[in-house]
Formats: C-alpha cells, sequence, structure tokens
C-alpha cells in the first residue's frame, strides 16, 4: 500500500505513470485548482513532490491525460482543452 500525495480538500484525484514515475493527478473543486505530484523515489511516501499547479477557472473539467510531454488534456464545457505545463498556456479546440 503506498500513501497518496499530501493533498488538501475535497478533490478528485487520479494516479497515473509520468516517464517512469508514479504520479497523483488532483483538481481541487472548491478552489479551481489544479496540482500534479510525483513520487520521487517509487514506495517512499516523503518523495511525493509537487511538479505544477495552476488556478484554474470553474468551467474546466476533469483531467482526461497527458498529451505530450508538456501538456495535459482537460474537459471543459463545450469541449476539451489542452493545458501546456511549461508556459502556462491554454489551448480550446
Amino acid at each position: 500500500m503506498i500513501q497518496m500525495a499530501p493533498v488538501m480538500g475535497h478533490c478528485e484525484t487520479k494516479v497515473t505513470v509520468i516517464g517512469e514515475q508514479l504520479a497523483c493527478v488532483t483538481t481541487l473543486a472548491t478552489h479551481c485548482r489544479f496540482e500534479l505530484w510525483v513520487m520521487e523515489e517509487y514506495g517512499v511516501e516523503s518523495s511525493w513532490t509537487m511538479k505544477f499547479n495552476f488556478e484554474s477557472s470553474p468551467e474546466f473539467g476533469s483531467y482526461l491525460g497527458f498529451w505530450g510531454d508538456e501538456e495535459i488534456l482537460m474537459e471543459e464545457k463545450g469541449g476539451l482543452m489542452l493545458y501546456n505545463l511549461q508556459k502556462q498556456l491554454a489551448r480550446k479546440d
């Protein structure tokens, strides 16, 4: 059993693998906030590290997956959105 990343509040959490690291993607609905945590050392609870976070708007929906190395695919009211984590820019369909 592995302890999840240290997130606060009510959130939607999805576990995935990014590269060779276990990752935890959280969407905190009450704060319209998205966080990406990775476990730097597999199985070591204290190695969870927040890699990215950003404030989103209420129309952003759920995290769907990664698109390439730097973008996340998210639902948005009426369509899809790609968010570039490095540039902190959104592209809509």
